[in-house]
């Protein structure tokens, strides 16, 4: 089977927005109209480092056009949650759940809230498939070999 470069376009996208690749293939069935394996998915993910790493970089400065990501969005919802919150019946059950909801919303203004960076760190490895993750750690291990190997020759002094 031939990918168009169209459909090329389109996984490598997917694969940047942080897409499993059980998923893509569902999309590129449903948009596209072919059946393309999660192996060849993952081929992409290695064959098109650049090019989806770019795309990545696109998506993610994007993020502030998600209305969550927005500070005052996030406010105005822990607002409405706690105004339902005020009306659960159960008295115990009520004052816990206003004061986490106040408790969000402090965290939020004081800044302790969660991080579009700390979102990003998560996603990074939440979509890997098993080999994708095997790969990521045989790279890790490897830098930390040639690391070591950096400090032994700086302490031998050569």
């Amino acid at each position: 089977m031939r990918i168009s470069p169209d459909q090329r376009m389109f996984i490598c996208n997917m694969i940047a927005q942080y897409k499993k690749p059980k998923e893509i293939k569902e999309l590129v069935e449903e948009q596209h109209g072919i059946n393309v394996k999660t192996t060849t998915i993952s081929k992409f993910k290695q064959d098109e480092k650049e090019l989806i790493g770019k795309l990545r970089a696109q998506y993610l400065e994007t993020v502030v056009e998600v209305p969550i990501a927005q500070k005052r969005v996030r406010l105005e919802r822990a607002e409405g949650l706690y105004e339902s919150a005020c009306e659960i019946y159960d008295s115990k059950d009520r004052i816990d759940t206003r004061l986490k909801c106040l408790s969000n919303a402090r965290d939020e203004v004081e800044g302790k809230g969660s991080s579009q960076v700390t979102f990003a760190q998560y996603n990074q490895y939440n979509n890997l498939s098993d080999d994708e993750l095997n790969y990521k750690i045989r790279e890790i291990e490897e830098k930390v070999a040639r690391a070591r190997k950096v400090v032994e020759v700086k302490k031998i002094g050569v």
